[in-house]
């Protein structure tokens, strides 16, 4: 025991300016010394630098967000990652001094709460954790963040002790302001069949990140700016991942739909990016920040819409997705790429495990397995796997579904043997050298053929704009429109005129009791915004500061 306290006493946090995750695994070795040593006082000393460390930073630095995401090695996405281990660490070892003098301060049992309820808990989905929130760490085949074999572990592989679904189980026991929050996630974690539905919408303004969340379905967007920093190559981790901040749209029904999928992938056309074709392993985009500004959210709590204004290298397009309750909306405009005859551009819509038949209405049978093209003349659809996806007129797309071969050491540090997998994969071709190319599709979950082609046949969503300058969709059973402008303009709706003095996202409903209209800057920073509906004029003041790209809603009654 003597010679562990010494080597022990290298993990020195005093020496290391670390933060974050990294400051964690410093101070629990302190913590759990203290105990070897029976020394109250370093135990003392490590619980209160860990309990410092649960704080609210400011977006340059690392750690917990005043959006409940979380940032490590810069401003980069990585609740699923280091935020992860961050979040297993301290709440572990929160639970064990419950009740002894070591306890945590309730103000610091506020903050974490927080970050584990309203950040941790929007991204689990199954026993996954959204994999566009784990960096790197998408290249290690088994990642799961709720294990449930509990003959393994606890520390490696990491076993369900050591795991989030025990850590909220745990913290759910303490009385505490939101008890019940945490015994409801707890037991949906435990797949139990009495755990409430958690559904919403929520934007990380500060991570140019939105989650959108409901009974059957969950989905995300992981975007890029000026702000944020894409995925990064560490440790040889990460050798392909230089689109999966480029927009990736994932969407998860049962959790399990991109499992160990990724040494299969096909790593130009991740799930909801506009990519270049051909073009990968390029080590100089890897942990950089992006070069545009206009990329966020903007959101109401239940419904939501995301853009971002892509530039890789020569290639733009300007992107959007619009969120509801039984499908969400994707649209493209302005996407050019100007005197490239080399390299073709497409959109990918989903690349998922194969699980069983693929259908489309461009076909009477059930898809062969290979490489489908076709043209859409009027609105076609694509089924499977319980997903119904409908692409707009004149919508150039391709079905593969079949073998994809790749292997773990092709992306990172895992072995080198051929891994053949089962892949679903369905996109559209912009062809090579495109200008002011558009797509628009839709995305219609946790449905049947037969609802998939009824939908298709009526739709509820209607495109009202997707130019450079407003992408906008009306949804009609909702009676409720969400618009990016990307400059001053107007837009007529069916809930009439609306026109706006600055760039801005916009979602506005109308009911029985009036107007709400929502707002945010996407390019994070504080405005004075004044919207005229139907000739009636207000402003929305939207903040700066740790606050800036975050939305604001005004109710006008009728």
């Amino acid at each position: 025991i003597s010679k562990i306290v010494e080597i022990m006493k290298r993990s020195n946090w005093r020496k290391v300016p670390w933060t974050g995750a990294n400051l964690t695994w410093g101070v629990i070795n302190e913590i759990v010394r203290g105990c070897l040593e029976n020394s109250p006082d370093t135990v003392a000393e490590g619980y209160d630098r860990m309990y410092r460390e649960i704080k609210i930073v400011d977006p340059a630095d690392e750690g917990i967000q005043q959006d409940d995401s979380f940032h490590q090695h810069g401003p980069q996405l990585y609740n699923g990652g280091y935020g992860l281990a961050y979040a297993n660490d301290v709440g572990r070892f929160t639970s064990f001094a419950w009740g002894t003098h070591f306890q945590i301060p309730p103000d610091r049992m506020d903050i974490f709460s927080s970050y584990l309820l309203d950040g941790e808990q929007w991204l689990i989905s199954g026993d996954v954790i959204d994999y566009s929130s784990i960096g790197r760490e998408i290249t290690r085949q088994g990642k799961v963040a709720v294990p449930q074999d509990w003959t393994v572990g606890p520390i490696s592989p990491a076993g369900p002790a050591y795991s989030l679904g025990h850590v909220i189980a745990m913290l759910a026991t303490y009385p505490s302001p939101r008890q019940k929050e945490f015994q409801e996630f707890a037991a949906r974690m435990q797949a139990k069949a009495e755990a409430p539905q958690f559904s919403g919408n929520k934007q990380f303004w500060c991570s140019d990140f939105m989650a959108h969340r409901r009974i059957g379905f969950y989905t995300s967007v992981k975007m890029w700016s000026k702000r944020i920093v894409n995925g990064e190559l560490t440790n040889g981790e990460g050798k392909e991942s230089e689109h999966l901040s480029d927009g990736v749209n994932l969407l998860y029904l049962a959790g399990d739909e991109y499992k160990d999928i990724f040494p299969a992938w096909d790593w130009t056309k991740l799930p909801g990016t506009t990519a270049i074709q051909g073009t990968l392993k390029r080590i100089d985009v890897m942990g950089t920040r992006g070069t545009t500004t206009f990329t966020g959210g903007v959101s109401n709590g239940t419904y939501g819409m995301a853009t971002m204004d892509l530039a890789r290298d020569s290639l733009v397009a300007k992107k959007a997705w619009f969120f509801f309750d039984d499908s969400y909306v994707a649209l493209g405009a302005g996407i050019n790429l100007p005197g490239d005859s080399e390299h073709g551009v497409a959109t990918d819509i989903n690349q998922t495990r194969l699980a069983g038949n693929v259908f489309t209405n461009q076909s009477t049978d059930p898809l062969t397995s290979g490489v489908h093209t076709y043209t859409s003349r009027g609105a076609a659809w694509v089924y499977h796997n319980r997903v119904g996806y409908i692409l707009g007129p004149d919508s150039r797309f391709v079905v593969s579904n079949g073998p994809q071969t790749g292997s773990w050491s092709d992306i990172g540090m895992g072995s080198n043997q051929p891994v053949t997998l089962p892949v679903f994969d369905l996109w559209i071709d912009h062809g090579d050298s495109p200008e002011g190319a558009t797509y628009e599709y839709t995305l219609f979950p946790n449905a049947t053929k037969y609802q998939v082609a009824e939908r298709a046949r009526l739709p509820t969503t209607h495109v009202l704009a997707n130019s450079e300058a407003i992408q906008a969709v009306y949804n009609m059973k909702l009676r409720l429109v969400e618009a990016a402008f990307r400059k001053p303009g107007s837009l007529t709706t069916p809930l009439g005129r609306i026109q706006v003095d600055h760039s801005c996202l916009l979602i506005i409903g109308h009911s029985a009791r009036g107007w709400k209209i929502t707002a945010s800057n996407p390019e994070n920073a504080a405005l004075i915004l004044t919207v005229t509906l139907n000739g009636r004029q207000t402003t929305l003041p939207l903040p700066g500061a740790n606050f800036a790209g975050s939305s604001v809603t005004e109710e006008l009654k009728e």
